[in-house]
């Protein structure tokens, strides 16, 4: 770790009791971490995915999660925090090993840490943290891991419907550039523009590899689907 970013770290900790890292881009899901809340908590927060929360949103739950109490720094059950509709559980060492790499940098060492869990707006880039990481628990942070497979380049995003986000089947697909899709489940007149979002390709091809279709379109191709069925090139979106 470079000495100018020690120092950065060392002065947000002392100002604001921790440093929190944002990372995002490339084909995996956003994660945001920080680094000396262990210093006073005694654990590293973690918020993976939860693409459904914009990055302030994630960043002024992080700090109210912060200030919560847990009965066991760490904890192996899930513990609850009704008001901030969340949970908090133990992340297994294996995405430590890969997420908190800060961490590791600052303290020489890494330090325990809980993975903040969505209740009711868990998205499909939400990774079970508590279980070791492997090609099945991994989602769309198996790309940590593995090479990229596909024809396009690896940080291909797709703008998509909220439903989408929460795992709803596609409909409808365009591809605008080489590396920008749109992705929807409902007719785009019926999609609240304040909660589109920007979700690595990557990630929802691992939640549905029937996406591997959509991935083969032409620059301004387009593609449809009823649902239960394939799709079809050139097909336009359904109406309501």
């Amino acid at each position: 770790m470079k000495d100018e970013t020690r120092l950065s770290i060392a002065a947000n900790i002392e100002r604001y009791g921790y440093h929190a890292v944002v990372v995002a881009g490339g084909a995996t899901p956003r994660w945001v971490y920080t680094i000396g809340l262990c210093e006073t908590v005694g654990v590293e927060l973690l918020f993976a995915g939860g693409v459904y929360y914009l990055k302030d949103e994630v960043l002024e739950l992080m700090e109210q999660v912060s200030k919560s109490s847990f009965d066991d720094a760490e904890c192996s059950q899930a513990q609850r925090i009704a008001s901030l509709g969340v949970e908090v559980v133990k992340v297994d060492a294996g995405w430590s090993e890969r997420l908190l790499l800060g961490v590791q940098g600052y303290y020489g060492t890494m330090k325990p840490a809980l993975q903040i869990v969505p209740l009711n707006y868990r998205t499909i880039d939400t990774p079970r943290a508590d279980l070791p990481f492997s090609r099945e628990t991994a989602g769309g942070f198996r790309w940590l891991d593995e090479p990229w497979p596909y024809d396009i380049p690896s940080k291909s995003e797709a703008m998509v419907d909220i439903g989408i986000a929460f795992g709803h089947p596609a409909t409808y697909a365009a591809r605008w550039e080489e590396d920008y899709w749109e992705i929807f489940s409902v007719p785009q007149s019926e999609i609240d523009r304040e909660q589109a979002r920007l979700m690595p390709l990557g990630v929802l091809l691992t939640s549905d590899p029937t996406l591997e279709e959509v991935v083969t379109l032409s620059v301004e191709g387009t593609s449809a689907r009823a649902p239960g069925h394939g799709w079809i090139a050139g097909g336009r979106e359904s109406s309501s």
